[in-house]
């Protein structure tokens, strides 16, 4: 899980739907949007809680998967997939420096 952005709080009286769909692929994975969306029970109200991204990525070597192109289709899909490559060359980055954490972390 990427970007995990904490919005509004979600209270007993709310319910929770989650909704997601892909917004880029690449050679080996693929990245997922999640939006958090809850809804007051007794008013109706609606709410985004939270977003964040999820990327998967296959184990098959060295018969990748071939996958399909995505084709957002509303304004908001449009945008979020619009960042898919800035996201993707922000995550090589950051697991360069991951890997220095990493090496220093314990079980004890």
């Amino acid at each position: 899980m990427d970007h995990l952005n904490f919005i509004a709080p979600f209270e007993l009286q709310d319910a929770m739907v989650f909704e997601s769909y892909v917004t880029g692929t690449s050679h080996r994975s693929l990245e997922v949007f999640v939006k958090g969306i809850g809804e007051h029970l007794l008013t109706g109200e609606r709410f985004v809680g939270f977003t964040c991204f999820v990327t998967f990525v296959t184990a098959a070597k060295p018969a990748d998967p071939e996958l399909p192109e995505i084709v957002p289709e509303t304004d908001e899909e449009k945008f979020i997939c619009a960042g898919y490559q800035d996201r993707l060359a922000e995550r090589k980055v950051d697991r360069d420096e991951q890997k220095a954490i990493f090496s220093h972390l314990n079980l004890d």
